[in-house]
């Protein structure tokens, strides 16, 4: 990824480029209907199930990620459904 989000994925929710590609996401989606993508699908496609997971559990044990970790494990299970 060009922004370098798959250095390290147990950094993946502290990684200062994440809010850049949220912004390109979202401009995404508002200019491609049909084709919107979510954060979680973009992990998932990339590292898999098992390793967003592991993260996002990773993430709600560390108090500045822990809101954010739980709004990704709400779409992750969504997903899921």
């Amino acid at each position: 990824m060009v922004l370098k989000l798959d250095k390290k994925i147990e950094n993946l929710l502290t990684n200062p480029n994440l809010e850049t590609y949220v912004t390109y996401m979202n401009l995404f989606n508002k200019y491609s209907p049909g084709r919107e993508t979510t954060l979680v699908n973009t992990f998932v496609t990339f590292y898999g199930d098992e390793a967003v997971a592991k993260v996002i559990e990773a993430g709600k044990k560390v108090e500045s990620t822990e809101e954010f970790a739980k709004d990704l494990q709400v779409a992750l299970f969504s997903q899921w459904i």
